[in-house]
């Protein structure tokens, strides 16, 4: 079993909190989504127990969100794939409502451990948490932040075409721009906007339909199923340290401080309001602003790209505290320009190799490594001076 930190629960515990309540969510709600007692749910909020991760998987299942996600572990491989099952869940009648969940019922099957391990499979389907008639309880903006999160951090997604629905339609957008994989069953007859799309996906061709009884092969389903193995195992080793959990940080600092009407911000932007609060309190992924969407964010907020991504230095408060105490430090009389620079640029190589070998840091959104402040360039300045002045010593002996 892996081992996880104090820190990393904590950090996961905060995330589950903070989703929590920017959803307006309750936690009777949030009980029958992810299984986990009320009682329980109230001792961690309150911080009366400690976190466990196989209940923090389960908070995180009800939120629609995959605990791996969040945390974000870059040398770990998912102990299992999560699936994201899209089907049409309105004006659906009973009989046909019965076909979809036995259909449900065949893949999970299908998908099971008999199957499959190292990693196994799992498929959530959104109606077991958001069906419109089994879980009235959910306003139309929790089933949509609920269900995108979902098809925005699961592995891949299972997209059953089999009658027109909007949401389906949205489902296989949001995985597009994921880039997450996905297995259609699709109809000899689907619309050619659905066909048409950029999906990465691997194409079921089924026969009936939820009034009469659908039919597939299963042996293709087994196959689409390794088929998302392999890319798992494709694109792990290449995206393993990516983390975007510290956009919203900074997009939230930014609106706090330069923004005093977020409707008028959020028109001008072109975005409803809720999708600020959607892209400052939960993780990138779900948030997933295009790339247009971002120049126009740095537009209105007078900075770049790569400092709402964190892709700059510019957005790192290590290296900008470093820096400005550095300046400072210099300023002290008798420092030798020279030797000065050269201990900057060497902390400046040691410190960007470290930072692409550190995991993110759960107990906080800043990184593990303490700036600098004068008092360590200082040290740092007299032990390099001594080192010259030792090295001059010994030349000058030689002769």
């Amino acid at each position: 079993m892996q081992h996880y930190t104090k820190e990393q629960l904590e950090y996961v515990l905060n995330y589950v909190r903070q989703v929590y309540k920017s959803r307006q969510l309750k936690q009777t709600t949030l009980e029958a989504d992810s299984g986990i007692d009320q009682s329980t749910i109230s001792r961690l909020f309150n911080e009366r127990m400690e976190p466990t991760v196989d209940v923090l998987r389960k908070l995180c299942a009800g939120l629609g969100t995959n605990f791996e996600e969040v945390l974000r572990t870059p040398q770990r491989a998912a102990p299992y794939l999560l699936g994201y099952v899209a089907t049409p869940l309105t004006g659906l009648s009973d009989r046909q409502d019965r076909e979809l969940r036995n259909l449900i019922a065949t893949l999970r099957g299908l998908a099971g451990p008999t199957s499959f391990s190292n990693p196994r499979f799992e498929l959530y389907w959104p109606g077991d948490f958001t069906h419109p008639k089994a879980n009235p309880e959910h306003t139309s903006e929790q089933v949509y932040r609920k269900d995108r999160a979902a098809a925005s951090t699961c592995n891949f997604l299972v997209i059953l075409a089999l009658d027109p629905s909007y949401g389906v339609g949205q489902e296989n957008e949001i995985a597009t721009q994921a880039g997450n994989p996905a297995i259609r069953f699709l109809p000899e007859k689907t619309s050619r906007m659905l066909r048409g799309s950029f999906l990465h996906a691997q194409n079921i061709t089924v026969t009936g339909s939820l009034e009469s009884g659908i039919t597939f092969d299963h042996n293709d389903f087994t196959r689409a199923l390794q088929w998302v193995q392999q890319n798992y195992f494709l694109q792990f080793p290449l995206y393993q340290n990516m983390n975007g959990h510290g956009f919203g940080d900074r997009l939230g600092q930014l609106l706090e401080r330069r923004v005093t009407n977020r409707a008028d911000f959020a028109a001008k932007l072109g975005v409803a309001q809720q999708y600020l609060d959607v892209m400052t309190h939960e993780s990138f992924v779900v948030s997933n602003p295009s790339a247009r969407l971002l120049k126009r964010l740095a537009v209105l907020l007078g900075v770049s790209v790569g400092y709402l991504l964190g892709d700059s230095k510019e957005a790192d408060p290590v290296w900008i505290d470093s820096q400005a105490a550095w300046r400072k430090w210099t300023r002290t009389p008798g420092i030798e320009a020279g030797l000065a620079n050269d201990i900057r640029e060497d902390w400046e190589a040691e410190y960007l190799l470290k930072m692409g070998q550190l995991e993110p840091s759960y107990a906080s959104h800043r990184n593990e490594i303490a700036p600098r402040q004068e008092k360590d360039w200082d040290i740092e300045y007299q032990k390099r001076l001594k080192r010259v002045s030792e090295e001059r010593n010994g030349q000058a002996a030689l002769f």
